[in-house]
Parts: structure tokens; C-alpha cells; sequence
């Protein structure tokens, strides 16, 4: 099996005050869903000069060369349905490093979801 993953070399920085007058960062993740909004990929990022619609033009292309590849397939692994949307949002982390744990987790529970689904389908 193949796991496919983003190149990290890409993120966002945006910037927040604190109640304490500090400044922290957040982390966005942009994703491509099924309707059923399993991921298909996702891209965590962090860095000033990415924005959501640059982050999504990325993950799209990203996908889209890996399915010209062979590498991952057009469809929902899941539920294979072929209808895909991207989307960003702003994650409760405050660096990549703090979120990769979880975000590794549950590449994991997914990942294991997948392999189960494969069996039975077999």
C-alpha cells in the first residue's frame, strides 16, 4: 500500500494577539473532502506568504499530479465517490510541530479505517 503525503515545504503563519498582548500563530489545514467529508489529502500549514486559496490551488495540484500518477486515485477511498471539494480552515494549534502529533494520529485511525474497508471489500 501506498501512504501519500504532502511535501511540508509550504505553510502559513497568520498571526493573533494574546489577552496578553503577545502574539501567537495558528495553524490551517486545507483539505480535500468527499461529501461524506472523508479526507482524501490534507496540507498543514503555517507560513506568511501561503493563503487559504493558494494553500487550496496547491493541495489541487498536488492531487492532481498524483492521480495522473497513479499514485492516488480519483475517488473517495472510503466511500468511492468520484465528488471532491477543498476546503481550509484554522486548527486550536499554535505551531506545525504542536499539531503533527495529532495530525499523524489520525492519518493512522484513517489509514487503518481504509485497509479494514479494503478487506471487507475483498
Amino acid at each position: 500500500m501506498t501512504v501519500f503525503r504532502l511535501s511540508m515545504q509550504s505553510y502559513r503563519l497568520e498571526r493573533h494577539t494574546c489577552n496578553n498582548g503577545g502574539v501567537y500563530m495558528r495553524v490551517h489545514i486545507t483539505q480535500c473532502l468527499c461529501p461524506s467529508r472523508h479526507c482524501i489529502a490534507a496540507l498543514a500549514w503555517e507560513e506568511p506568504d501561503f493563503t487559504p486559496e493558494t494553500a487550496i490551488a496547491k493541495l489541487r495540484s498536488t492531487i492532481e499530479d498524483a492521480v495522473a500518477q497513479e499514485i492516488l486515485n480519483h475517488r473517495c477511498g472510503l466511500c468511492l465517490s468520484p465528488d471532491l471539494s477543498y476546503e481550509d480552515g484554522i486548527t486550536r494549534f499554535e505551531s506545525l510541530p504542536e499539531a503533527m502529533t495529532d495530525i499523524l494520529r489520525v492519518q493512522e485511525e484513517n489509514m487503518h479505517t481504509k485497509r479494514m474497508l479494503d478487506l471487507q471489500r475483498n
